[in-house]
């Protein structure tokens, strides 16, 4: 038997179990991370079946106050899955310029997430476009 080639295997094994291991740490403190949403604000389509929701995440010593909007049924809990992330957000208004479009605008965000468009499964499905108006950003 090479106990050299059986060494190198070894090593190779204990690395990839090492960064899995510091992966999925990180992950589960991505998921799990000690944070606080905060609901500001709750914006109804002119139609009064979907709801624009601003959500404020403050984050520990690392990360400041980041800015959430979700698009929701009128009345639902806010999803997992956010539509619109950013931090450092001055200037933000929402508002809705017709029944199935929403404008956010800011004066100056750093934008880490922003979806065009979604389906909306609440009494009946809608779909509903964003527009957004950034003039100082930073895209991640």
């Amino acid at each position: 038997m090479n106990w050299r080639r059986l060494l190198k295997v070894g090593y190779i094994a204990a690395a990839f179990i090492v960064v899995g291991a510091i992966g999925f740490a990180l992950w589960a403190m991505y998921v799990f991370g000690d944070y606080t949403d905060t609901e500001i604000a709750r914006f109804e389509n002119p139609a009064h079946f979907v709801e624009a929701v601003l959500v404020e995440r403050s984050g520990n010593a690392t990360v400041g106050m980041i800015s959430l909007v979700y698009i929701v049924a009128f009345g639902a809990e806010t999803p997992r899955e956010q539509h619109f992330l950013a931090d450092r957000v001055d200037g933000l208004i929402i508002k809705w310029l017709d029944d199935q479009t929403v404008q956010i605008h800011a004066d100056s965000a750093k934008v880490f997430k922003q979806v065009d468009e979604m389906i909306v499964d609440g009494k009946t499905k809608e779909t509903v476009r964003v527009k957004y108006e950034m003039l100082n950003t930073k895209r991640k």
